[in-house]
C-alpha cells in the first residue's frame, strides 16, 4: 500500500506548500499536508507567528496529529522569538488544554451522519464503528470516498488487535426465574451480561497475523511488539481450536414436528388421488363430514464417539402412520390412534478390517438404493410430512460402506418386520414380486389400476443388498455407473404371495453422466425374478424395466425427454412413477417429456406428458392390449409472491383408450371406450420462519369411466379435498 499523494512526514515538511483542510484529515493519521495558512489567510511554510500555533490547537483540540504539527511550529517560532515568554506560557497552557481535549475525544461516535443504511458497506462500517476500530471525523462524518493511507490502516489494525486481545467480559448475573406459565411456556429470560469481545474464527486470526506481519513497521511505531502479537494470536488460535473440539464432542438435540389436516367433500363414493377408497358418503370411513387431523413428533440426539464414531437416535410419537399405511394404498383410517416407537438408532464407526476407508453402521437406519430397485413410494400426496417423506425404507440391521480402488461398495442386510408400532403391524414393509396371474391390471372385478397394483406378490420381511459404484470417463468427466443386487424375502407365512411366492431377486444398473454444461444423461435398468423358496423361480420372463432421460437447458428452459418401459411382471420394491392415482404402473411403454420455463425469477411454467402403449399384449388376460393407449398431460404455473411465499396451480389429465374386450374384465364388446381422470390443484407455501413451513392445497378430482370402467367406487365421481401441512425443525 502506497502513501496517499501529496502527504509526507512532518520532518519532510520544511519548504512545502499546502493548506490544512479538516475535511481531508482522519483520526489517528500518521501523515498530514505540509503547508498551513496563517491567521491572516496568507500561505507560508510553518508560520512564524506563535499565535497561529495557538489557533491550530484551539481549533482542532481532538487532533493528536495537529498537536505534533503545532509542537514543531512552536519550536521553529521559538528560535525566532525566544523572548516572547508570556506568549510561550500561553502556548504551554494551550498544549495542555489540547492534550486533555484530544484524550477525551478518542472514541467512535454513536453513528456516522453520512452513512446511508442502504449502502452496500453499511453493515461492515457499523460493525467496525461499534467495535471502536474506526472513528471517522470529529464532526460525526465517515467520508467513505476518501483515500485511506497506509498509516491510517495501521492505526485501525492496531485497534483491532487490542480489541481481539482484550480481556473477556465477566458473565452477568443470572436473571430471576420467571413465574410458572401455561404448560410448556418458558420463564422470562434473565438480564444479559456485559458484551464480551467479538468472536474470531481461526481463519480470521490467520488473516490478522498476515496483516500484522505486513504492517509490522507501522505497528512497531505505534508501540506493538510483533513477536508478542504473533504469540498472543497463536495462543488465541489454539484456544479457539480447543473450544471447537470440545463443542464437537457434545451431543446435539434436534427435532421435527408435523401437523396435517385434511377435509373432503364428494357427491358420493369416490377414490382419491392416493388411490384410497371412500365407499360411503358419511360415517367413520368417510372424510366427507369429519376432518382428519394427523400429527407426528420426532425428538433426536446425535453426537461423536471417541475413535471417530458417531451416533444418531430419534423417538417418534404420533398417529400419522396409523392413518396412512405407508406400505400400500387402498384405505385411510379417519380415526387413527397414536403410536410411539423408535424411529432410528444408528451407530457409525470406522471399520478397518475390510476394504479402504470403510465405515460400519449398526442399528435402525433408512435405506434407498434406486427407483427401480429399492425406494419407498409416497403413498400420501396430499400432506407433506418431513419426517416420513424421504423415500427410505427403515431396516434393523447392518450396513458397510467401503472402497476397493476406484469402486465404492455398500453392503446391507436387515429386516423390516421388526420396525413396528404398538399396534403390532409393520410400518414400512415393502411390497414386491409378481405372480404370472398378475398380468391383468384390471383386477378387482374390472376396476382400473389404483394405488399400488395388486400383483399377487409378497410383503418383504428381510433384505440383503449389494451396490457397487464407480466414476468412469466414458461419456464425460462426470459419469457414474452403478450395479445393484437385492434379495427380499417373506419369512412370515402370512406375507407370502399367491402360489407360495416367498422371495424376489432384483438386479439393476444405472448410469448418470454430465455430457456437457447443459446436457445430461440418466438411465436405469432392472429385472425382478420371483421365487418359491430359494431354488425355484416363477415368472422369469416379462419382468424387465428400463428408464432413460436426456436433459438439456437453454436460456431459462430446462427440458428432459426420455423413454420408459415396464414389463407386466416387473415388480421391484421401488418407485418409478404414477399415472393419475395408479402407483408404479406396469405393462406400459412410451416416450415421456418434462419441461420448465422461467418467465422471470418469480414466475415459471412447467409442462409435460407421458404417451404409453402396452409393453406386451395382455388384453385376453385382463391387461392392456396392443391397441390400447394411456396419455397423460401435465401443466403447472409457479408464482413466487414473495421470497418466503409462493403459489402453484397444477393440472393433471389422464386419457385412456381401451379397444375391445379385455378378458371379460369389463364389457366394451368390440367398441372403444375413453375413460378420463383429472385433477386440478391450487397450492400455497409459506415459510413462517427459517425452520417453519406452512403448506395448503385445494384439489378438485374428477373420474369418468363412461359407464364401462370402474374407478374403484363407481364409474363416475368427483371430490374436493382441502389440506394443511405444518412442519417445524429445531
Amino acid at each position: 500500500m502506497k502513501p496517499a499523494k501529496d502527504t509526507v512526514r512532518p520532518e519532510e515538511c520544511t519548504g512545502k506548500s499546502g493548506v490544512i483542510d479538516p475535511q481531508n484529515w482522519s483520526d489517528g493519521a500518521m501523515m498530514w499536508p505540509c503547508e498551513v495558512m496563517d491567521v491572516e489567510g496568507n500561505r507560508d511554510n510553518f508560520p512564524s507567528s506563535i499565535l497561529h500555533t495557538v489557533f491550530i490547537l484551539l481549533s482542532f483540540p481532538e487532533r493528536e496529529s495537529f498537536h505534533r504539527v503545532a509542537a514543531v511550529q512552536a519550536s521553529h517560532s521559538h528560535k525566532e522569538k525566544c523572548k516572547m515568554r508570556k506568549v510561550t506560557t500561553f502556548l504551554c497552557a494551550a498544549l495542555v488544554l489540547g492534550t486533555i481535549l484530544s484524550a477525551s475525544a478518542q472514541q467512535a461516535p454513536d453513528m456516522f451522519k453520512d452513512m446511508d443504511p442502504n449502502h452496500w458497506a453499511y453493515q461492515a462500517t457499523e460493525s467496525l464503528r461499534a467495535k471502536n476500530i474506526v472513528w471517522g471525523y470529529p464532526d460525526g462524518w465517515f467520508r467513505g470516498r476518501r483515500t485511506l493511507t497506509r498509516y491510517e490502516f495501521a492505526v485501525a489494525l492496531d485497534r483491532a488487535l487490542k480489541t481481539i486481545m482484550a480481556k473477556q467480559g465477566e458473565k452477568g448475573a443470572d436473571g430471576a426465574t420467571g413465574a410458572p406459565g401455561a404448560p410448556g411456556a418458558p420463564g422470562a429470560d434473565g438480564a444479559a451480561g456485559p458484551q464480551g469481545p467479538s468472536g474470531v474464527a481461526p481463519e480470521d486470526l490467520e488473516k490478522i497475523k498476515k496483516l500484522a506481519a505486513e504492517f509490522k513497521d507501522e505497528l512497531t511505531t505505534l508501540g506493538n511488539n510483533i513477536g508478542a502479537v504473533n504469540r498472543r494470536l497463536d495462543a488465541l488460535t489454539k484456544d479457539v481450536a480447543d473450544i471447537k473440539a470440545t463443542l464437537s464432542k457434545m451431543p446435539t438435540v434436534y427435532g421435527k414436528a408435523f401437523i396435517g389436516i385434511r377435509a373432503d367433500r364428494a357427491n358420493g363414493p369416490y377414490t382419491d388421488y392416493n388411490g384410497a377408497f371412500f365407499p360411503v358418503n358419511s360415517g367413520p370411513g368417510s372424510l366427507n363430514n369429519t376432518a382428519l387431523v394427523t400429527h407426528e413428533f420426532l425428538l433426536g440426539v446425535k453426537g461423536k464417539l471417541n475413535g471417530g464414531g458417531t451416533y444418531d437416535a430419534g423417538l417418534v410419537t404420533g398417529n400419522y402412520v396409523n392413518a396412512f399405511n405407508l406400505n400400500a394404498t387402498g384405505f385411510v383410517n379417519t380415526n387413527p390412534g397414536s403410536d410411539t416407537y423408535l424411529h432410528h438408532l444408528e451407530i457409525n464407526t470406522p471399520f478397518g478390517g475390510f476394504g479402504k476407508a470403510s465405515n460400519l453402521t449398526l442399528g435402525r437406519f433408512g435405506v434407498k438404493l434406486g427407483n427401480l430397485t429399492l425406494y419407498r413410494p409416497d403413498v400420501d400426496r396430499y400432506l407433506y410430512n418431513d419426517i416420513e417423506d424421504n423415500g427410505a425404507y427403515t431396516l434393523d440391521g447392518v450396513k458397510l460402506k467401503t472402497n476397493f480402488g476406484s469402486v465404492n461398495a455398500d453392503i446391507i442386510a436387515g429386516q423390516t418386520r421388526s420396525y413396528q408400532g404398538t399396534a403390532g403391524f409393520a410400518l414400512n414393509s415393502p411390497m414386491a414380486g409378481a405372480a404370472p396371474t398378475a398380468a391383468g391390471i384390471f383386477n378387482f372385478g374390472g376396476f382400473k389400476p389404483i394405488g399400488l397394483a395388486n400383483t399377487t406378490g409378497l410383503t418383504i420381511d428381510q433384505i440383503i443388498a449389494v451396490k457397487l459404484g464407480m466414476n468412469i470417463g466414458l461419456l464425460g468427466n462426470d459419469t457414474k455407473l452403478n450395479f445393484t443386487a437385492l434379495d427380499g424375502s417373506a419369512t412370515n407365512s402370512g406375507n407370502k404371495g399367491v402360489g407360495g411366492i416367498s422371495n424376489v431377486l432384483v438386479l439393476g444398473s444405472g448410469l448418470s453422466s454430465k455430457l456437457s454444461e447443459k446436457v445430461s444423461l440418466d438411465a436405469d435398468w432392472a429385472k425382478s425374478i420371483t421365487g418359491v423358496g430359494r431354488f425355484q423361480s416363477v415368472g422369469v420372463t416379462d419382468n424387465n424395466a428400463f428408464n432413460a432421460n436426456l436433459g438439456f437447458g437453454l436460456a431459462g428452459l430446462d427440458v428432459k425427454a426420455g423413454y420408459r418401459y415396464i414389463d407386466p411382471l416387473f415388480y421391484a420394491p421401488g418407485y418409478w412413477g404414477r399415472i393419475g392415482n395408479w402407483i408404479n404402473p406396469t405393462n406400459v411403454q412410451g416416450p415421456t417429456v418434462r419441461a420448465n420455463y422461467n418467465l422471470s425469477s418469480s414466475l415459471g411454467l412447467n409442462f409435460g406428458g407421458d404417451f404409453y402403449k402396452a409393453a406386451k399384449n395382455r388384453d385376453t388376460t385382463g391387461g392392456l392390449g396392443k391397441d390400447d393407449e394411456i396419455n397423460r398431460a401435465l401443466l403447472g404455473v409457479r408464482w413466487d409472491v414473495a421470497k418466503n411465499f409462493h403459489t402453484t396451480l397444477d393440472w393433471e389429465g389422464v386419457y385412456w383408450k381401451l379397444n375391445g374386450a379385455h378378458g371379460g374384465a369389463f364389457a366394451t364388446g368390440t367398441g372403444t371406450v375413453h375413460p378420463t381422470e383429472q385433477y386440478l390443484t391450487l397450492g400455497t407455501g409459506y415459510n413462517l420462519t427459517s425452520n417453519t413451513a406452512l403448506k395448503m392445497s385445494y384439489q378438485i378430482g374428477d373420474y369418468n369411466g363412461h359407464g364401462v370402467l370402474n374407478g374403484g367406487t363407481g364409474n363416475q365421481f368427483n371430490n374436493n379435498t382441502f389440506t394443511t401441512s405444518l412442519n417445524v425443525k429445531f
